[in-house]
This record gives structure tokens, C-alpha cells and sequence, in this order.
């Protein structure tokens, strides 16, 4: 027989129910980054951390810090084509740009 696990959270009040509420009806495809760390960190703030002697909750309390570390959470690039290439150009231009000498120079034909 399969031995069950009981994860519990605390009660959620106040200004937090509402973000969740915002969070839960927006459309899945209109979440961005920020939306899925906010829903991260509220997790996290209200997962009930009270240790228990038990070696299968023991494993998934682990597995549980590592998805809900946010040193850990790497968010995907969300940027345009378009920008994804304005900031490449910007970035070589930052670099390669000389600011002690004159910003244009004649070309010789």
C-alpha cells in the first residue's frame, strides 16, 4: 500500500487573497515571469515548514525548497526578436565605442 504524504499550508489573508484571486483569473497564456515568481513566493511564504520525523516528507520538503527557491528560479527570456537584437547592438555598441576619441570618423573613398 502506498504510504501518503500531507503537504500543508497556512491560512491566506488580506491583501494576499486578492493577488492570488488575480493571479488564478487571468488566462494561462497571458502569465508572464513576474506572475509565475509572485505565485513562487506565496507559495513559499505560506507552506507550513514544521518538521516532521519522517523520512518520505523529509524528501519532498526537499524537492519543494529547490522549486520554490527563488536563487533558483531562472525566468525565461521574454523579450521580442526585435529586442533581443536592439540590446545585442546596444551591448556591442557599449562596448566598442571609444569615449575619449571623436564619435564619427571620416571614411576615406
Amino acid at each position: 500500500m502506498t504510504k501518503k504524504i500531507t503537504i500543508q499550508f497556512n491560512e491566506i489573508e488580506g491583501k494576499q487573497k486578492n493577488t492570488i484571486k488575480k493571479l488564478i483569473e487571468k488566462p494561462y497564456d497571458q502569465l508572464t515571469q513576474d506572475n509565475l515568481l509572485d505565485i513562487r513566493t506565496i507559495l513559499d511564504s505560506h507552506r507550513d515548514l514544521t518538521w516532521r520525523d519522517d523520512e518520505q516528507y523529509q524528501m519532498i520538503n526537499n524537492l519543494l525548497n529547490k522549486v520554490l527557491d527563488s536563487q533558483l528560479y531562472r525566468p525565461m527570456d521574454q523579450r521580442t526578436f526585435i529586442e533581443f537584437v536592439i540590446d545585442i547592438i546596444y551591448d556591442w555598441v557599449n562596448e566598442h565605442l571609444e569615449y575619449d576619441g571623436p564619435t564619427f570618423e571620416t571614411i576615406q573613398v
